[in-house]
């Protein structure tokens, strides 16, 4: 017997309305509802609906909550369907928190019910035990050479142009010029500039990038003026998985496939982007893609480390 619905089931009722608001923020997401019964001639309450406009044609999805402790069975996806066909639903959704039996799982596929239960970090009965995958795509510039071509030096404070051997300071992948247009930007900012615009330049292997305009940087007080920036690489791609437990989130869970969709998630614990023994190195290809991954880029030029997300939660 299914028990009754709670007094928090308004509150339920409540987290899923926020939760498909999030998902869905250019639809029309209503809470307690009443659409008429073409067949019953009543006006239905429905908890969530979701009113969706593709050209003139109105496509409309119901959701029901349950509250349950226990699974829903047959009788909870019985009733819900013929709610589904009375009101001319495109689609319905049922949650429950509880979950659901293995009959109503088979029943909800017939009928082309989706089966969902919702969670949030912050009420313990509707918390869930999840885990997040992290990945780690690190990058590794071996060797890396930097080249440029030395169009002359003059002495800062004197204007005058230098003869002979100048004692400049090594060029870096941090040293600052000042490009033929006026832009300050270091190598790796103009390399990155370019590493997000062109996938070429992430393919493993042998590659060459230089930047053919002039430049200007300060060294040891003289103005130094080069071209043909250039940098030499052998690119060694490897990817990294680990997972992590959020301390806050929010969403749904699929009972087909056991996914999560999140609309909230945080993590307090700090990464270790180090390779601790915590990370297991995977092919990409083999890891079932899931729209709450993680992913975090790592390039490594060898005088440090610049990290960055990739992507959206």
């Amino acid at each position: 017997m299914q028990e009754k619905k709670e007094k928090s089931g308004k509150g339920y009722e409540e987290l899923i309305h926020k939760i498909y608001k999030d998902l869905e923020p250019s639809a029309d997401v209503r809470i307690n509802d009443k659409i008429y019964g073409r067949d019953s001639g009543i006006n239905r309450e429905i908890d969530v609906s979701i009113r969706h406009k593709i050209a003139d044609h109105e496509i409309l999805i119901i959701i029901q909550a349950k509250d349950y402790k226990a699974k829903a069975d047959v009788k909870v996806v019985g009733e819900f369907a013929s709610v589904i066909r009375d009101v001319g639903a495109s689609k319905g959704i049922l949650i429950c928190r509880g979950g659901f039996t293995a009959t109503a799982k088979k029943l909800a596929k017939s009928y082309k019910i989706d089966l969902y239960s919702a969670h949030d970090a912050e009420v313990v009965k509707w918390q869930a035990e999840i885990q997040i995958p992290i990945i780690w795509e690190s990058y590794d510039f071996k060797p890396f050479e930097l080249k440029w071509k030395l169009e002359g030096a003059i002495n800062a404070k004197t204007l005058l142009p230098s003869f002979g051997e100048l004692n400049i300071e090594h060029f870096s992948f941090s040293t600052m010029f000042e490009t033929e247009t006026g832009e300050k930007i270091n190598f790796i900012e103009l390399f990155i500039r370019e590493w997000d615009n062109d996938e070429s330049w992430r393919k493993p292997g042998e590659h060459k990038f230089t930047y053919v305009g002039l430049i200007k940087y300060l060294s040891n007080g003289y103005l130094v003026t080069c071209s043909n920036l250039s940098f030499n690489y052998n690119l060694i791609k490897k990817n990294f998985l680990k997972y992590v437990s959020p301390t806050e989130y929010q969403g749904i869970k699929n009972h087909e496939n056991n996914n999560f969709r999140l609309t909230k998630l945080k993590i307090n614990d700090k990464v270790n982007f180090l390779d601790d023994g915590t990370w297991k190195q995977v092919d990409l290809k083999k890891i079932p893609a899931k729209v709450f991954t993680i992913n975090m880029e790592i390039l490594d030029f060898g005088m440090g480390k610049f990290i960055r997300s990739k992507g959206k939660i």
